[in-house]
């Protein structure tokens, strides 16, 4: 088999255990962290590729970022596959796989030295900490700009072999699309500049130019190195601009997070992502940062650490010229997302390492092949070493796969992962949220605002489910839980008007009249030009025989809005008597129905009609006959129609509640 034959049949094989190992991605759904920012719920990509979309592409800076070929490529799927997560899922997987072959091919036709580079080629492809890179659709950015850092190296190498305009201009093309999928590719000229130490040997050694490999590569002086790569640094600053302004407020400020933090931070995380890279365990979507509660210690070994290996790698640079170039590699590409210009609160990321661990894989594949070469006795163990760990790592990718399945499996096992994570807590709790698992998202919501009281989604969440569940709970007639969960929100937010209210509402129906005022109050103090607070003060004056200061009430709220008590009787109206269980409250319409009564300047039929159904309502039959024959007698009196009373006052003596569309309906007038 020549070499040709050899490779096509390794790409091949690349190409089918990435897509073993990774498959199961397209039976993921979408997960709610950058997601719905990014797809679900982006009105531009949800319409697909059109002119509109386009121009927004361009010219957006939506969720800090300025990538128009992302967005483009995501309304892409839109218009292919629909809403179906499966074909969002599929594209990343076939971008990744593409990544992986380019990548063989690349190194391949650099080196002249096939297996080294597939192996390299197949630990990128099959490491578990690029699950994160695929199966996450927000990550197309990632796989995506990385397939244009694929072809701008291979390309590269074409270059070397024999430079023209052409070929050059391929290059910055390529880089120019990468940029504009993400921008983490502008340390692609420093790259491509190790590239030309090795395995291209471009650079020159003392006063003369050392032989390429093979002869193929053209020669050139450093100086003519560095200005080769002029237009892509060139490329790379404008981007590093655009990405500035377009992140603006998502940068941590320096007050928050000092650079003393960030530098310990940046440290840890080099050592870490190296031993994530040989013991994938516990990997997970977000690491919380520690802010400044790092171990001074930790950052001290790990800075002995790097500087250990930097050393070494140094002192092998013309023996072993993988190792600096491997070492570099890392280190570089590794820089813009290391922290020190921090975005987000995480202490690191897997999808950080889908590039930066090529150069690990560098020392280990050729640092292999060494070791064969020297000792062919070893050939065998370590061939099937090799293959062992190569099947692990395939296996705990496809596990790591799992993981994504969907939001509540992400951030559940996120959670059983890491310790103190405010983020995950939040997201579980959405997710849980979202599935009806009520009372078990507060608990979430709740625990990520203790980690963290400053996080604004973990409040406002928060807020949100006391809330929700307190109108719930108000709804089902569970009075003393639903006080209690306004209680929390009032608490928690002071300037929450309605659930000031909704507090008062309740407390009014426990007869804790006193405290219902007081709830009023601070309602009418927030809202002062709102009837319907000013009603709901004027009725616990009411209850508490301040009957001066309920009028006084009364008249303001009529004032503000003379309407009130006629929109505030339909809505009793409704609350009471709707056929649909969800749309009745029978506590409100009660509450509503007393105020609009005690409001009027004279008793009116409609209101009393509206206060015999919310009774009945409530199952207070007795009351409700009373109202509803005092509305009967009214009626008859001014010569209105009462049939529609007549009616539902038989209804109450039978003991049954009124329904909007059984019988003879009647809203209020």
């Amino acid at each position: 088999m020549g070499p040709r034959v050899a490779k096509i049949w390794i790409g091949f094989v690349i190409g089918l255990l990435t897509l073993a190992a990774y498959g199961r991605v397209c039976s993921n759904d979408f997960v709610n962290y950058d997601d719905p920012d990014y797809v679900t719920a982006n009105p531009q990509i949800q319409s697909g590729l059109n002119p509109e979309m386009i121009r927004w592409a361009w010219r957006s800076f939506h969720a800090h970022n300025w990538h128009p070929l992302t967005w483009l490529s995501l309304a892409l799927d839109r218009q292919l596959f629909g809403t179906r997560p499966w074909g969002a899922h599929l594209t990343n997987l076939v971008l990744h796989t593409a990544n992986a072959i380019l990548l063989f091919v690349a190194l391949s036709r650099m080196t002249n030295d096939i297996w080294p580079s597939a192996a390299v080629a197949t630990l990128f492809a099959l490491h578990p900490l690029h699950v994160e890179s695929v199966a996450w659709v927000s990550e197309r950015k990632d796989v995506l700009s990385a397939f244009f850092w694929m072809l701008a190296v291979f390309t590269y190498a074409s270059y070397a072999e024999r430079p023209t305009w052409v070929r050059y201009s391929l290059i910055v093309v390529c880089m120019a699309l990468g940029l504009m999928a993400k921008p983490m590719i502008m340390t692609l000229p420093f790259v491509l500049l190790l590239l030309d130490y090795w395995p291209l040997r471009r650079w020159p050694k003392g006063e003369k130019v050392e032989a390429p490999i093979g002869g193929r590569t053209s020669r050139a002086s450093l100086p003519v190195l560095f200005l080769e790569k002029t237009p892509l640094i060139a490329l790379a600053a404008a981007s590093g601009v655009i990405t500035l302004l377009a992140q603006g407020r998502a940068v941590i400020d320096w007050d928050y997070l000092p650079f003393s933090a960030r530098a310990a931070n940046a440290l840890v995380a080099y050592v870490k992502y190296m031993a994530m890279m040989i013991w994938p365990k516990d990997l997970a979507v977000f690491y919380p940062h520690p802010l400044e509660a790092l171990p001074v210690w930790k950052s001290v070994a790990a800075a002995l650490v790097l500087g250990l290996i930097s050393v070494a790698a140094l002192s092998q640079c013309r023996r072993r010229p993988y190792f600096v170039v491997g070492w570099l590699w890392y280190l570089g590409t590794l820089a813009p997302v290391i922290g020190l210009i921090q975005v987000g609160n995480q202490a690191l990321a897997d999808r950080f390492t889908y590039v930066p661990l090529i150069g690990l894989f560098f020392i280990l594949a050729w640092g292999l092949a060494e070791l064969l070469r020297q000792r062919l006795s070893l050939k065998s163990p370590l061939i099937l070493t090799a293959c062992a760990g190569l099947t692990i790592l395939a296996i705990c990718s496809w596990i790591q796969v799992g993981y994504w399945q969907n939001s509540i499996k992400l951030w559940e096992h996120t959670l059983a992962v890491t310790a103190d994570n405010p983020v995950a807590h939040n997201n579980l709790g959405v997710a849980l949220w979202d599935n009806e698992q009520r009372e078990e998202a507060l608990s979430h919501f709740a625990e990520a605002y203790r980690l963290q009281p400053n996080y604004r989604n973990a409040q406002h969440n928060l807020e949100v489910a006391h809330y929700d569940l307190g109108l719930r709970m108000r709804q089902r007639g569970e009075w003393q839980s639903a006080e209690q969960h306004f209680l929390q929100v009032t608490h928690n937010n002071p300037g929450n008007t309605s659930a000031f209210q909704q507090r008062g509402i309740v407390l009014g129906i426990l007869k804790r009249w006193q405290e219902s005022g007081d709830n009023f109050k601070q309602a009418v103090n927030l809202e002062p030009r709102l009837a319907q607070y000013r009603a709901d003060l004027a009725l616990s004056f009411q209850e508490q025989g301040q009957i001066e200061a309920a009028q006084l009430q009364y008249r303001e709220a009529l004032r503000l809005d003379p309407g009130w008590s006629e929109a505030a009787c339909r809505t009793a109206w409704t609350m009471a008597t709707h056929p649909d269980a969800g749309r009745r409250d029978g506590g409100r319409a009660l509450q509503l129905a007393r105020q609009v009564c005690q409001a009027a300047s004279k008793p009116r039929p409609e209101n009393l009609d509206t206060l015999a159904a919310a009774y009945a309502e409530l199952g207070q039959y007795s009351k409700a006959i009373e109202s509803a024959r005092a509305a009967l007698e009214l009626a008859t009196s001014s010569s209105a129609n009462p049939s529609g009373i007549t009616q539902r006052l038989d209804s109450y003596e039978r003991r049954q509640p009124w329904r909007e569309g059984v019988g003879v309906s009647k809203a209020p007038n």
